[in-house]
């Protein structure tokens, strides 16, 4: 008996089966015995491979009865079968496995797929409503009187005009435009989600400050 006939006849003891289904992996079952002792090694290669009685193992191994020759045998069967790789010993359960996983990529790949669409479309939606934001009137901004007008005056008409501002001394520099209205201004841009820029003008303003 050859190693595949070997590997074979130890799949249908294994899954204890009467005829091998030609869905044996001889790799995978010959690797699994392989991971057992050399005591289990050496009873299973004499029971099987050379075909030795229960009696001539048990004089070969130097056992004390044929029975201890037995009970080797057998819980090197419970042990192949409990083997985590015993899944593996058979072709199918490795054929399902892979388009298992082949299924699940191809479900990732499409998922992602999707999630770039979704994303693409709501940095499209975001960057509308910035620009729909932008052209949003000052007087939309709910300003009090005195702060509207000192914006009005100065040309800034719009939420746009008030992005170009790039530091606090140009906004000290609107006529009238005082600390109440500077905090103002300030919050209502960070309220409406200009918080950036909000940043970009207070720090602006703490670093002329230091100077």
């Amino acid at each position: 008996m050859n190693s595949t006939e070997f590997a074979k006849l130890m799949y249908c003891k294994i899954f204890e089966m009467e005829n091998e289904d030609n869905d044996c992996n001889v790799t995978a079952v010959l690797d699994a015995v392989k991971n057992l002792t050399e005591r289990e090694q050496n009873a299973l290669q004499c029971r099987y491979l050379f075909g030795y009685t229960l009696k001539e193992i048990a004089e070969k191994m130097n056992l004390t009865s044929r029975e201890s020759a037995r009970q080797i045998i057998s819980r090197a069967l419970i042990k192949l079968r409990n083997m985590p790789s015993s899944n593996d010993m058979k072709i199918s359960n490795i054929i399902r496995e892979r388009d298992f996983y082949k299924a699940a990529n191809e479900k990732a790949q499409r998922d992602l797929a999707e999630m770039k669409i979704v994303l693409k479309n709501i940095k499209q939606d975001l960057s509308a409503g910035r620009e729909a934001t932008n052209i949003v009137s000052v007087e939309d901004l709910e300003f009090s009187m005195r702060t509207f007008n000192c914006l009005k005056r100065a040309g800034y008409k719009t939420v746009s005009d008030i992005l170009n501002i790039e530091n606090a001394q140009e906004v000290h520099k609107i006529r009238n435009f005082g600390a109440h209205s500077f905090e103002e201004l300030m919050s209502k841009m960070e309220k409406h989600g200009f918080t950036e820029w909000v940043e970009k003008i207070k720090s602006s303003g703490r670093e002329g400050a230091k100077k």
